[in-house]
């Protein structure tokens, strides 16, 4: 059986200490996603340049992984979650 692939919502230190983690591990990082400010966009594509991952923000985001794993701060997970709700068939 094949390990799933994962992607990461947002490209913080949580979220770039697990991509490169799980990364190492033998997971398939599918996708980084950031948030729309400068430094969160660069952030995630050097992420996923290091991950081998597609790059993406909110608006982009393809959620085509098995696992979709938040590492947002904790006051931001239900709007995340919000704004990339309608990207997916999960509702």
């Amino acid at each position: 059986m094949s390990k799933p692939t994962v992607t990461i919502v947002g490209p913080g230190s949580l979220g770039s200490a697990l991509a490169v983690s799980l990364r190492r591990a033998g997971y398939r990082i599918r996708e980084i996603v950031a948030g729309e400010s400068r430094a969160s966009k660069r952030k995630g594509r050097e992420l996923a340049g290091k991950t081998n991952a597609r790059p993406s923000t909110q608006d982009d985001a393809q959620l085509d992984a098995h696992v979709i794993w938040f590492c947002v701060p904790d006051r931001e997970i239900a709007n995340a979650a919000r704004v990339l709700v309608p990207l997916t068939d999960w509702g």
